[in-house]
């Protein structure tokens, strides 16, 4: 990958990058992820589209033609990225964002986790540096935030699951949201968000859940969150 270092460090407009995501953690990860701090966002877009052959997929660009694995480049001006991160502190940040590779839902706080622990690579100015220390500094609030967040969905969605028809569209979609939320709740105690559909803790209870009576959906939920708390 060093050739495709110096690629990316011989870009005017990138100030800083790093690898991120599964392959830092040595998972065997299928892909390279990498976030690239830069001061022109259309520009280091148009000018990776040119020499790679690429798919843009929301806020990142995927790069399928370069060594045996795709590499995908989420791109970010530093004010982008802090803006971001401050977002996430307040009480108006989003639980999730729906993308289009994304199971359920992209959730903030894997990208939290991902800058955490990334490997930088190049720091022109120590931006990422500083927005890694950012981080570092305010993880504990970002988390708890989504905590006390992804616990009032819950509750939320209990009451309307109890208001419908039973063997309806509307109570799976409401009981699988819910399962995914009390995943979630677990994997932010733990701090192990990255994997957070493959937590064992409460996966026996939670696979209740899918076939417990509409009736009893409420008492079981509250016994689940009961654990977590």
């Amino acid at each position: 990958m060093e050739k495709f270092y110096n690629l990316i460090r011989k870009i005017d407009s990138v100030v800083a990058f790093a690898e991120v995501g599964g392959s830092t953690q040595k998972d065997q990860s299928k892909d390279f992820d990498f976030l690239v701090v830069v001061t022109d966002h259309e520009a280091t877009l148009l000018y990776f589209q040119k020499i790679f052959k690429t798919k843009i997929l929301d806020d990142s660009i995927r790069i399928l033609n370069y060594g045996d694995r795709p590499i995908n480049l989420a791109v970010y001006t530093e004010e982008e990225l802090f803006s971001k991160i401050n977002l996430y502190l307040s009480t108006y940040s989003p639980l999730g964002e729906i993308r289009e590779w994304a199971v359920g839902y992209w959730i903030p706080e894997i990208f939290i986790q991902d800058i955490e622990n990334s490997h930088i690579i190049y720091d022109l100015n120590n931006q990422l540096n500083n927005i890694k220390q950012n981080i570092c500094d305010t993880k504990m609030r970002i988390f708890n935030n989504f905590f006390n967040k992804v616990l009032m969905d819950i509750e939320i969605k209990t009451n309307l699951l109890s208001e419908a028809i039973p063997n309806s569209l509307l109570e799976y979609t409401l009981r699988n949201s819910i399962i995914l939320s009390l995943y979630r709740l677990e994997s932010l105690k733990s701090n192990k968000v990255r994997n957070f559909l493959n937590i064992d803790n409460c996966e026996n209870d939670l696979k209740k859940l899918t076939v417990v009576e509409l009736k009893n959906f409420s008492h079981e939920v509250k016994l689940l969150i009961g654990k977590l708390l």
